[in-house]
């Protein structure tokens, strides 16, 4: 908590409060502060540079976990469209609109806790295509808990980049979901072993503590390239329907507690950005140093247009 202690002399601890409850103990100064100090560390390390990335669900649907957040959850009652791995017709427009668009990296993701060995041959062909095709995009997976062997046939098909999200701390995971959080994170140091860049970050907003957020940020820190930060978008039909999305002013301070803490961590918006943050778009590219464009998953995101100012001010990476 060093880094709120810096700049806030409250005279209590801040490591069991949560976003909101920080929130309330700010002044419009301090506020403003912390966002500016965050915005120079931003502007140092990343000047004018900005991680462009995309995602294509590949396989939607009929997930065996039970991620409280999730749509695609076995415990989820949402109306989703799921569908087996698409064919290369589809992933190819998905990847052409990526490239036509400045964006440089491109993830292919799947529902469930681990692909079957029949689908990942089936990824495996997508990834070299995509490699012959579009030469200019980084490719990047997401598809649960996979092997060391099984990441090592990806790297060779042309992977560039593997996800999986640690979501939150390790003693609460388990309050939202059941799946082996160990062995997520096996599966990203087994990928960081073998060559491949790493993103891994979580979803904030679920009613977690400041210790409980900046102890993620602990255990991926030396081993993610790319932090993803998504904020929570209750979604109708899932267990945490019912929580209350992050305001503009909350989700500021939590991108820029993120950066102040580890100034030099390339910090990817991703979920949550058109509800948290909607028209802010300037504001937000001011923090963090990397943006998810279009849809994600299962729900709708910005159309480009509204971000063609990013586009304009920012050299694309």
């Amino acid at each position: 908590m060093e880094v709120l202690e810096k700049f806030f002399d409250k005279g209590f601890k801040f490591e069991n409060l949560t976003i909101k409850e920080f929130a309330k103990t700010l002044t419009p100064l301090e506020f403003g502060s912390f966002i500016k100090n965050a915005q120079l560390k931003r502007k140092e390390f990343f000047k004018d540079f900005l991680h462009s990335c995309a995602i294509l669900s590949i396989k939607t649907g009929n997930c065996k976990g039970d991620c409280k957040f999730c749509s695609q959850s076995k415990l989820s009652k949402a109306k989703i469209n799921p569908h087996d791995i698409l064919n290369w017709e589809k992933v190819k427009s998905a990847l052409s609109w990526a490239s036509q668009n400045s964006i440089k990296h491109f993830s292919f993701v799947t529902s469930g806790i681990r692909p079957s060995k029949e689908e990942i041959k089936k990824i495996s062909v997508l990834i070299e295509k995509a490699k012959i095709y579009f030469p200019d995009l980084k490719i990047c997976a997401s598809l649960g808990i996979l092997t060391k062997e099984e990441l090592k046939f990806l790297k060779d098909s042309g992977l560039d980049r593997y996800h999986n999200n640690l979501e939150t701390s390790k003693r609460i995971y388990k309050y939202i979901s059941s799946l082996p959080w160990d062995k997520k994170l096996e599966t990203i140091l087994n990928a960081k072993e073998i060559g491949l860049k790493v993103c891994s970050g979580g979803i904030f907003g679920l009613g977690e503590s400041l210790k409980d957020a900046l102890e993620l940020l602990e255990t991926v820190k030396d081993i993610a390239d790319g932090v993803p930060v998504n904020f929570l978008v209750p979604i109708k039909g899932t267990p945490f329907e019912n929580k209350s999305p992050l305001t503009l002013k909350e989700g500021l301070i939590y991108l820029s507690l993120f950066r102040l803490y580890l100034p030099y961590k390339n910090f990817i918006m991703c979920g949550g950005r058109q509800v948290v943050f909607e028209k802010e778009n300037y504001l937000l590219s001011t923090i963090v140093s990397g943006i998810m464009f279009g849809n994600y998953l299962t729900t709708q995101g910005k159309p480009l247009s509204e971000d063609e100012i990013l586009f304009s001010l920012y050299k694309c990476v």
